[in-house]
């Protein structure tokens, strides 16, 4: 029997879901393979400067 190499399945055209990574510390969104993002420690975190903001803002001491 001859399968019909239109319906079966193709690893180059069918999409395939990226992995997620783990959790951005600055917005909390999933952050997924292949992203741009920041690795240290524990912390994970989008490469943009919102993130990163956040992030600061909520970690750093406030010094007047």
């Amino acid at each position: 029997m001859i399968e019909n190499g239109m319906v079966l399945p193709h690893k180059y055209l069918d999409p395939v879901e990226p992995m997620e990574i783990g959790n951005c510390s600055g917005c909390e969104h999933s952050v997924y393979d292949g992203e741009d993002h920041l690795e240290f420690d524990d912390v994970l975190l989008h490469d943009d400067s919102t993130c990163l903001t956040n992030y600061i803002r909520d970690n750093a001491e406030v010094r007047r």
